[in-house]
């Protein structure tokens, strides 16, 4: 494939993304998303039971008690876990974004 080929096609992809979050989805490895699916919109659990190397003996979704809160700490729990599904993978520049996060999921408790 040519050069311009090969533009042309990024060009034209980019295109189709209309946000940040988008844009991980569409590149994220089969796997990741596989994975993510799997725990069935319980990031903050996966979050918590990854950080603490352990099953939790509490339900969040119930200590927490409003629904939006719920929600929205599992919206944080999601942008921590899209880039470093285990705290393992996380390096380099995915750190901040990672640690931002998550003190934003910690901040609701």
């Amino acid at each position: 494939m040519s050069f311009s080929q090969l533009r042309r096609q990024m060009a034209s992809d980019l295109d189709k993304i209309h946000s940040i979050q988008d844009y991980k989805r569409v590149y994220l490895s089969s796997n990741v998303i596989r994975s993510i699916n799997y725990l069935n919109k319980k990031f903050v659990e996966h979050l918590f039971q990854d950080l603490i190397s352990k099953e939790l003996d509490i339900n969040i979704r119930a200590y927490l008690r409003e629904s939006d809160l719920y929600k929205l700490a599992n919206d944080f729990a999601l942008e921590c876990i899209e880039p470093a599904f285990y705290k393992s993978n996380i390096y380099g520049s995915r750190i901040k974004e990672w640690t931002n996060s998550a003190l934003k999921c910690f901040d609701i408790f």
